[in-house]
This record gives structure tokens, C-alpha cells and sequence, in this order.
């Protein structure tokens, strides 16, 4: 008769088990019980286990540990490289070592730059959106189009790049509205080197109020539809020229402001001709009858 190897292996299991708590060099047995599905563990079992959940690293943290790894290698990279690799890792240790092996392993034994980890990796480095939103806030369709095309010649990943580049009008966005004054810190906000926060400040001075909003959500309806697509080039081109034409989002606030505004010359006029109706009225001509008049016609000409 076949036994089945989960039996095996839980016979196995125990007689180690065993061994190592009968052995008298070893006093105590840890079991730890890794998941990522903490939800679905029964009470039970969380009353009786010490919890520690781990979280993912910060792109300034990675980027200084895989900064130290290579130094210890002794294998040159630029800064802009390093950062790139730690930005795509996502704060995953492990997924950073893995890009790095595969930067390394294309361009060693040269000097890893950022230019060449974007091209390894199919990635938009961040000099790609800086120039695409400067395109977007020139209304410049050229620029833009050719940005797409440079991309697309370097094998860049298009949903890699629609997502990383609504990140970035995002962070503009932050910035805009919470850095009021060039000191104001938004390290906290942005996942960017201080270096990159204040070259992302100048390229949102020179957008208008409100402008980023409309920006953000008109390429993030292009990136919900591309990720249905085969081919999202097309999609992604016409994206970045309806961001060239786009206009900032006025308040309903200002515009009913506006048209009180209009309003309001016509007020003056309709009022300073009721006056002087009243004040030079001929006599046995009634002010009130002529007052009435001079409002019904006034009516009729403003529906007219």
C-alpha cells in the first residue's frame, strides 16, 4: 500500500521535533509562522503568538542600503542609478537586490548610470516625466509626442510609465498646494531626494491654479483604458496632447462671481436712469407710471 508523503513528512516532522526538545543542548524552540494573510488567523492562535508585522522600506532607506552594497563590491553607480532601482523596488529589500543583479549584470564593468538602469529595467527614469510635464505646461505637442516616441524607442514598459508619471503629477499637485513657502517640508509627502522636491517646486510655479487636477485626471482615465489595450501607444500619444490643451479647472465660486460681476454695470446703468427719470419727470407726467415704463422696456431689451 502507497503511503502518502504528507504523512511521511509529519512522521519526519515529529521525530526532529522531538529530538530537539529532549536534547539537552537545547532549551528552547521558536516557531515562527510567517503570512500574509493575518486576517484569516483564528483568535486563538493570535492570543498565544507575539505579532510582528513588517513594513515596507523606504525608497531614501533602500537607496542607502543598496548604496552601501555596492561599495562593499566596489562596483560604480551614479546616485540618479541607485535611487531609480530603490524607486522600483517598491520598499521590497529583496525585489531591489534582484534589479540591481540585473543592472549590474548588463552594464558591469562600466559605471551604472540611470540612463542605462531605465533602458535594463523598461522603466521611465524621472528626467522622461520632468520633460513630459514641462511639455504638458508649455502646451508644446511636439515635445510631447516626441517624448512618447523616444520612449517607446527605448522599449520603456507604457504602463510602467502611465503609472509613473500619475505619480508624478500627483506629487506636483502636493507640492503646489502644500509648499507655500520654499521651505516648507514635504519630504514626508514626496518619496523624492530633496534635490528632486525643489526641481519638482519649480516646474509647479509655473503652473496655473488648478491645473494639475484636470491634468491627473485626464491621464488617469488614458491609463485605466490602456491597461485594455495591446497596443496603448496611440492611446498614451493622444493622452499627451489633450494634456496640452488642457485648461485649469475654474471654482463654481468665481465663476457666479463673474457673472455678478457682468451683472453689475447693468444694475448701475438701469438705477442711475431711474433717478434721473424721477428727478426730471415733466410735470402732469406720473415718476411712478414713468419709472414702470422705462423697467418694462428695459426687460424687453435685456430678453431681447
Amino acid at each position: 500500500m502507497a503511503i502518502p508523503l504528507s504523512y511521511v513528512a509529519r512522521n519526519l516532522w515529529t521525530r526532529r521535533l522531538t529530538t530537539a526538545l529532549t536534547a539537552g543542548g537545547l532549551a528552547l524552540v521558536v516557531f515562527v509562522f510567517a503570512t500574509t494573510e493575518v486576517h484569516k488567523i483564528p483568535v486563538t492562535i493570535l492570543s498565544r503568538c507575539q505579532r510582528f508585522d513588517f513594513k515596507l522600506i523606504s525608497t531614501v532607506r533602500l537607496a542607502e542600503h543598496l548604496e552601501g552594497i555596492l561599495k562593499t563590491e566596489k562596483i560604480k553607480a551614479t546616485p540618479d542609478a541607485v535611487r531609480l532601482i530603490a524607486r522600483q523596488a517598491a520598499g521590497s529589500v529583496r525585489d531591489g537586490l534582484s534589479l540591481l543583479d540585473q543592472a549590474i549584470a548588463y552594464v558591469a564593468p562600466e559605471t551604472l548610470t540611470a540612463e542605462v538602469t531605465a533602458d535594463v529595467l523598461g522603466v521611465a527614469d524621472r528626467r522622461l516625466l520632468v520633460e513630459l510635464a514641462g511639455a504638458a505646461l508649455d502646451q508644446d505637442a511636439a515635445t510631447a509626442l516626441r517624448l512618447i516616441a523616444r520612449a517607446a524607442d527605448r522599449g520603456v514598459d507604457f504602463g510602467e510609465l502611465g503609472r509613473s508619471f500619475l505619480g508624478f503629477l500627483r506629487d506636483l499637485e502636493v507640492i503646489a498646494r502644500v509648499s507655500g513657502a520654499k521651505g516648507t517640508d514635504v519630504a514626508d509627502l514626496i518619496d523624492a531626494t530633496p534635490e528632486e522636491i525643489e526641481e519638482a517646486r519649480a516646474l509647479a510655479g509655473r503652473a496655473a491654479p488648478g491645473l494639475f487636477p484636470v491634468l491627473f485626471d485626464r491621464w488617469a482615465r488614458a491609463v485605466d483604458e490602456a491597461s485594455r489595450l495591446p497596443a496603448p501607444r496611440l492611446l498614451f500619444e493622444m493622452a499627451a496632447l489633450d494634456l496640452c490643451a488642457a485648461e485649469p479647472m475654474v471654482p463654481l465660486g468665481d465663476l457666479l462671481q463673474r457673472l455678478d460681476d457682468l451683472e453689475d454695470p447693468f444694475r448701475l446703468y438701469r438705477c442711475h436712469t431711474i433717478m434721473n427719470c424721477a428727478k426730471v419727470c415733466p410735470k402732469g407726467l406720473n415718476p411712478a407710471k414713468a419709472i414702470a415704463e422705462i423697467k418694462k422696456m428695459m426687460v424687453e431689451r435685456q430678453a431681447a
